[in-house]
């Protein structure tokens, strides 16, 4: 038979274990923790674009005499999830485990992100929501090429009663790998649209850092301004070109010519066309 008051009795303990919690470490700042050399990882990520997305996911050591004593026994969770922000940029976290109480708060200088999950009602979390505790987006600052770990420390987890269930928990490391994105060679994209009569944007990539000049040419390949002439890092850029603030009262209407070049003798160029808008 059901017994309130056991059941009022199990909610505060389990409560005030998760309070004292989060008073003393959800709002702290701690130290970043550094992982082992030798690490086993979750999963290597290999993104086919700039934005990543992981499954956030707890690994149970539980030795099989002691499987049914743990068993979805777990009535709370906390962790930190941890990266390095000069590689990467949190986005968002979307919580997986239906029904839960999850919250974070995001740290971004110290590429952090402090999690904590559990049920009001007293509920376990199943095992099989381990896996799948949240999905974290993040995107690649830009124009970084090479490979960084994402990865959860600081593992508090809670039992019955409050119990620290901890030690029989393991974290995990996610390698993501940008290196495919590198761009491979120096290009100026052709622009969806090249007739404009507001504003235009130039994308181009370039496959080691240089010097670029972009230069508007009319149709007499004279000169007529230099849009951008400045040292580039290797990466992807898009810049937005304004006839008012660019062209001002030095274009009239009409097809002109840009012209992209970089000091390792990469040259190419495109025609766009400045038309006036008529009402």
């Amino acid at each position: 038979m059901f017994n309130k008051n056991h059941y009022i009795k199990f909610f505060i303990i389990n409560l005030i274990y998760f309070s004292t919690s989060y008073a003393n470490s959800f709002f702290s700042t701690s130290t970043v923790p550094t992982p082992s050399e030798e690490v086993s990882y979750a999963e290597i990520i290999k993104p086919k674009a700039s934005d990543i997305n992981i499954d956030l996911s707890l690994i149970k050591d539980i030795d099989m005499n002691d499987e049914e004593d743990y068993k979805d026994n777990v009535k709370g969770i906390q962790f930190d999830v941890f990266y390095d922000a000069n590689k990467l940029k949190f986005n968002q976290l979307l919580p997986l485990v239906k029904g839960a109480v999850f919250e974070h708060l995001v740290y971004e200088e110290e590429g952090r992100v402090k999690c904590i999950m559990f049920y009001l009602d007293g509920s376990s979390i199943q095992d099989s929501d381990l896996s799948r505790l949240a999905d974290v987006s993040f995107s690649q600052v830009q124009n970084f090429y090479g490979q960084t770990d994402v990865y959860i420390d600081n593992v508090i987890v809670a039992g019955k009663f409050g119990k620290d269930i901890s030690p029989f928990f393991s974290s995990s490391t996610w390698r993501v790998d940008f290196i495919d994105l590198k761009p491979f060679y120096s290009y100026m994209y052709k622009p969806q649209n090249i007739v404009f009569s507001d504003s235009i944007n130039i994308s181009y990539q370039l496959y080691k850092d240089g010097n670029v000049r972009i230069d508007i040419y009319d149709i007499f390949d004279q000169k007529v301004k230099s849009l951008l002439d400045q040292y580039m890092e290797i990466g992807r850029y898009t810049f937005k070109v304004d006839n008012y603030n660019e062209f001002d009262e030095e274009l009239d209407y009409g097809r002109y010519k840009i012209d992209f070049s970089t000091d390792h003798e990469y040259r190419d160029s495109l025609y766009i066309i400045y038309e006036e808008v008529y009402d």
